[in-house]
């Protein structure tokens, strides 16, 4: 009755608070930024489940745990509190105790490796110090026994003891001096592999199975290895059942060890039967296409793996789950399917200094008609353009590693100085040789009109309504870390286009499309670095064309390009001061990356450009651009916002730009 009484009283007094205040007392190196820092897991906890006593508990050994950490051995944190409306306030009593140095640091018993190779273990990694001397970390010392027996068994000294340490402070607490003895036992050693039951491995293969390890040192995990190796190399060749056990042998007086190999191989096993199991849109004939073990063949585990990943590859799978069922030496292989989410709505925000806000929305069937075919819809607009696609998809285009993209498009945008108009459709080839290398090519039509209201364009280049018909192809290696924010790696490409009326097309053109980037860290933690840009595009006339039309010329400057300029107004223009293109236009942009906190970072840039009116003089006229700007990442790419000067301003241009958008510029 009393017992229920006081938990009652405890019950009433401890009200719940609804927010938390935090005071300190007895901090002196400390500071209570730090202490609270350390505790931010904890004080989510106490805010999430109601302010509960053992969350305040937690944040106090927390707190407790990251002194400690900081060189204060003796340090204590006890907590106090008193509820004021729905605020807890918590007092945090902070006894910190001297701040201790390492001292003098001795091993004994330690042969195998140095006084050098061992100290680090009791040493703080960080250069923390204090009179010169690094920081006593009791955390630390405490696990360095078991850090050191682990090195040791890693290099065959299974018996190592490593007691814990003794400690002895001085000088009223601010100096420990640390003895370690290490009891290393013998270095067992791979004296001999012994294989039995082995029936169908040649002598070359077990030699291959076992190079290198007779002779060095013995730590347990070898055993298992090997087992597994021996184990593979038998289903590898249809030994689906195989059992290996590696028994060992040890001598502790010479340190040798014998390990017998004991191999049972089970029958060499056929498949029989695939069986798919799972409730599936997908049809069977493209999930048996997609499989490398078919009946009446012989089973290899190889040939498992790779249909267990080619699978996996389509991406339709959310579990996939290959086994063998039966005994004997004829075996059904059972495929246990889980589909995963096959339709997916999408909506794509964006933002860009010349187009404005701009949405993309998007509607995806990822496993058309259970054919493993993609079906997407796209539609987007902006202040300045709208488009729309349709298009079918096929990864495995007649069962080859060759994708098939079928859309059909139209494409409305204003330009600085004309409007143009576009609809068609492609038929585009991907190959990916590996998973940074890709071939892209194809065929494309389409219908283009333009239209200007500037009376000083030329005649010869304003072809208002013109059919283009071309083929296409070129490379693409991909090595970035990260799409969105790359800091190391690179994006390049290559892509030639031909245009001809024996095509279909109007006009005869070739176009050439180069794109470097680079991305350098300079630092281990990549949180700066170096982006390097190259963007170069060349068109010209050929055959019965004498001028590139307008909808086929090239531009520059913009917010992913020279950013002194505004959208396309970089380059030649006309008797009005419209834009007029080129034959050439090439940028060039280093920019220095630097995180400042979290998800912002901070950039400066030098871009540098051009366009050519003619491709006989493409390095004409270039011009620079210097700035610095923000970029804060979000999940769709960054929000960037870019001051461009212009060193070498013109009459008629500007002399500083603001372009805020969407996406790195390179």
């Amino acid at each position: 009755m009393i017992g229920a009484l006081l938990t009652l009283a405890l019950g009433l007094a401890w009200q719940q608070p609804e927010s938390l205040e935090t005071h300190f007392e007895g901090l002196s190196a400390l500071t209570a930024r730090d202490l609270l820092r350390a505790a931010v897991d904890e004080q989510a906890d106490l805010v999430r489940n109601g302010f509960r006593r053992a969350e305040v508990d937690d944040m106090a050994f927390r707190m407790e745990s990251h002194a400690r950490d900081q060189g204060f051995p003796f340090a204590r944190v006890r907590w106090d509190y008193r509820i004021a409306g729905s605020v807890l306030h918590a007092t945090f009593k902070v006894e910190e105790g001297p701040r201790t140095r390492l001292g003098e640091i001795t091993l004994e018993g330690n042969l195998r490796f140095s006084q050098e190779e061992l100290q680090p273990f009791l040493v703080p990694s960080a250069t923390t110090r204090l009179e010169g001397r690094p920081l006593f970390l009791s955390s630390r010392v405490a696990a360095a026994p078991g850090a050191i027996s682990s090195l040791y068994r890693g290099h065959g000294y299974l018996d190592v003891e490593v007691p814990a340490p003794q400690i002895e402070f001085r000088e009223e607490r601010s100096v420990a001096d640390v003895h370690l003895v290490v009891h290393e036992g013998p270095c067992f050693r791979v004296a001999a592999i012994r294989f039995d039951g082995n029936q169908s491995l040649r002598q070359t293969d077990l030699e291959t199975l076992t190079a290198g390890m007779v002779g060095k040192p013995f730590f347990p995990r070898q055993a298992f290895d090997l087992g597994q190796r021996v184990s593979a190399a038998y289903a590898d060749r249809g030994y689906a059942g195989n059992r290996v056990v590696v028994e060992r042998a040890l001598d502790r007086n010479t340190g040798a060890v014998n390990l017998q190999v004991v191999i049972d191989e089970g029958p060499l096993v056929e498949i029989g039967e695939v069986r798919i199991v799972g409730e599936l849109r997908t049809r069977e004939d493209f999930i048996l296409q997609r499989l490398a073990l078919l009946p009446g063949a012989r089973y290899d585990r190889r040939l498992e793996q790779k249909s267990f990943r080619q699978l996996y590859r389509t991406g339709l799978f959310r579990r996939v789950d290959l086994s063998l069922t039966g005994d004997g030496a004829v075996r059904d292989l059972q495929v246990e399917l889980e589909e995963g989410m096959h339709k997916e709505l999408t909506l794509e925000p964006g933002y860009g200094s010349y187009e404005k806000l701009r949405f993309k929305l998007g509607w995806r069937d990822k496993n058309l008609f259970g054919s493993g075919r993609v079906f997407r819809a796209e539609g987007s607009a902006s202040m300045k353009s709208v488009g729309a696609l349709v298009g079918v998809t096929d990864p495995w285009f007649l069962g080859s590693e060759i994708e098939l993209d079928t859309p059909l498009f139209f494409r409305r945008r204003q330009e600085p100085s004309f409007n143009r108009e576009e609809a068609g459709l492609a038929a585009q080839f991907r190959w990916r040789q590996s998973r940074r290398l890709s071939w892209l090519w194809g065929y494309r039509i389409s219908r283009t009109r333009v239209n200007s209201e500037s009376a000083g364009l030329p005649a010869d280049i304003l072809a208002d309504d013109a059919t283009l018909a071309s083929v296409f192809a070129g490379p693409r290696y991909d090595t970035r870390n990260d799409y969105f924010n790359p800091t190391r790696g690179g994006f390049h490409s290559l892509q030639f286009e031909y245009g001809s009326s024996v095509l279909g097309g109007e006009v005869d053109y070739l176009r050439s499309e180069l794109t470097l980037s680079h991305f350098q860290p300079l630092n281990q933690t990549a949180s700066s670095a170096l982006a390097l840009g190259l963007r170069s595009q060349v068109v010209v006339p050929t055959g019965d064309t004498d001028e590139v039309p307008l909808q086929l010329r090239v531009f520059n400057g913009g917010e992913n390009s020279v950013r002194a300029f505004r959208e396309s107004r970089l380059g030649p223009v006309d008797a009005l001061g419209e834009p007029l293109g080129g034959e050439v236009a090439t940028s060039l942009s280093v920019e220095w990356r630097q995180r400042l906190r979290g998800a912002l970072w901070s950039g400066l840039f030098l871009d540098y450009g051009n366009v050519a009116l003619d491709a006989s003089a493409p390095f004409e006229d270039f011009r620079p651009a210097v700035g610095a700007g923000l970029r804060y990442l979000v999940p769709v790419g960054a929000l960037r916002l870019d001051f461009g000067l212009n060193p070498e301003r013109r009459p008629g241009e500007d002399k500083w730009l603001i372009h805020l958008s969407v996406g790195m510029a390179f």
